[in-house]
């Protein structure tokens, strides 16, 4: 019996499939603008994209590490666009830049691009308002200094005028590099007038032009006023009258502002006056003096910085009526006595002139040693020479009342006698340096002051 199967016919499968590419989207232009970009400033990067979801731009600094990734906004209809702004420390330099683009399909990505960061404008700078107008120590000057991206270094320019009228050129004076910009002035051409000014500079070297004129002024005066034809009148005036003192002063810089006189009085008490101010450079001061004797005064001007000169010391006189006393001087020895034997002396002497006068005062007092040359005595002096002196003195008052002259006398022996010995024979007449006989010794001693024993 026979069983029933299957046929023998087969059964074919068809696999139909389809390959579909999905291309990334293109990234049709890129521009950025403006370009280059003035600090401080902004670049727009705009790119036109088809059909992405998302883009971004990378921006690489100069040295070429990564500013940032950015993401760029869609104005739509495929434009995709990024604004970069720009101001300092931002590096000036080229910036390189790529553009990518994201759809379902994926990323694409652009050639790369670049914009320049830049500087062209120079900065700005001025002095500032100064503490004064005139110095007479160092000025400590300052300026104000601005620019569009970074000021780098200013310098401090001055012109200098010793008249006010006829200025020289600019000379740099120094360059600050650190804010704030100051500088000490030390006015180095001294005495006169000075005008300055500054020019900045930026990083990126683009210099300040030349200001069309000066910022400030200032001036410098370090010198005292003068004092020239300096009187007393009358020179010798009787008590309780009037003594005029005037004098001449100048001052080429800020001014006088006053003159004094000192007076010392006899008793070498002391007043102060300040002078009068007659006209032109003429100062002088009018008081009566009641004290006899010899007045020293000393006259000091100053100006209005406070440089001040003091003049030399000078005199007038006040005599009382009717003195004709004359003065009276006395001689004083050191040693007091003789410090040697038979009044001599054996060390210097120092010889001491003290003279008084009850009514108009000692004007002056002269000596002379041994018949010399006549001086005028100021301190105690020395005699040292050996031998037997004499010192001539006298005094004059302020009234011409003339001391007789007197004297004193003293003798002086600092060197020691000299003695000698004389053998007859002169020489040993034996053999050996033997005498063969008796020998006569003579002893002789000499001193310019004589002989006491020997």
């Amino acid at each position: 019996m026979k069983k029933k199967g299957l046929g023998s016919a087969g059964v074919t499968l068809v696999l139909i499939f389809g390959v579909i590419f999905v291309a990334q989207p293109p990234i049709n232009t890129i521009s950025d603008s403006p370009d280059p970009v003035e600090v401080p400033g902004y670049t727009n990067i705009t790119a036109d994209i088809s059909g992405a979801t998302a883009a971004y731009v990378q921006i690489y600094y100069p040295d070429g590490t990564l500013e940032g990734n950015h993401s760029m906004s869609s104005s739509g209809y495929g434009t995709w666009f990024y604004n970069a702004s720009y101001a300092y420390p931002a590096p000036l330099g080229v910036y390189n830049y790529t553009v990518e683009a994201q759809d379902a399909g994926g990323w694409s990505h652009s050639a790369v691009y670049n914009f320049t960061l830049q500087d062209t404008t120079p900065p700005s700078s001025s002095v500032n308002a100064l503490t004064s107008y005139w110095y007479n120590t160092n000025a400590t000057v300052t300026a104000t200094a601005s620019d569009n991206y970074a000021v780098d270094q200013v310098t401090l320019y001055y012109r200098y005028s010793s008249n006010n009228g006829t200025w020289g050129s600019w000379v740099s004076f120094a360059t600050d590099t650190t804010s704030p910009w100051q500088w000490e002035f030390n006015f180095p051409q001294g005495d006169g007038h000075y005008r300055f000014m500054t020019r900045a500079q930026d990083a990126a070297l683009n210099l300040e032009p030349s200001p069309s004129t000066y910022d400030r002024q200032a001036a410098y005066d370090h010198l005292p006023p003068s004092l020239s034809s300096i009187t007393a009148t009358p020179s010798t005036q009787t008590q309780g009258c009037q003594v005029n003192i005037s004098c001449q002063s100048t001052d080429s810089g800020v001014g006088i502002d006053a003159l004094y006189v000192e007076v010392t009085y006899p008793d070498c008490s002391t007043a102060n006056f300040t002078m009068n101010y007659k006209h032109c450079t003429t100062f002088w001061r009018t008081e009566c003096y009641t004290q006899v004797g010899t007045y020293d005064y000393t006259i000091y001007a100053v100006d209005k910085l406070g440089n001040g000169i003091t003049s030399s010391v000078y005199h007038f006189t006040i005599t009382s009526d009717g003195d004709t006393t004359p003065p009276v001087t006395t001689a004083t020895l050191d040693p007091s006595s003789p410090d040697g034997p038979g009044g001599w002396y054996i060390s210097p002497v120092e010889v001491t002139l003290s003279a008084t006068d009850d009514d108009s005062g000692v004007d002056y007092t002269k000596y002379r040693i041994d018949n010399g040359s006549w001086l005028t005595y100021g301190s105690p002096f020395t005699v040292s020479s050996n031998g037997q002196h004499q010192v001539d003195f006298y005094s004059v008052d302020n009234a011409g009342n003339v001391e007789a002259t007197q004297h004193v006398t003293f003798k002086i022996n600092i060197s020691s006698p000299v003695t000698t010995c004389t053998l007859n024979p002169s020489a040993p007449d034996g053999d050996n340096g033997w005498y063969l006989d008796g020998v006569n010794v003579t002893l002789s001693a000499a001193d310019p002051d004589g002989i006491d024993y020997t």
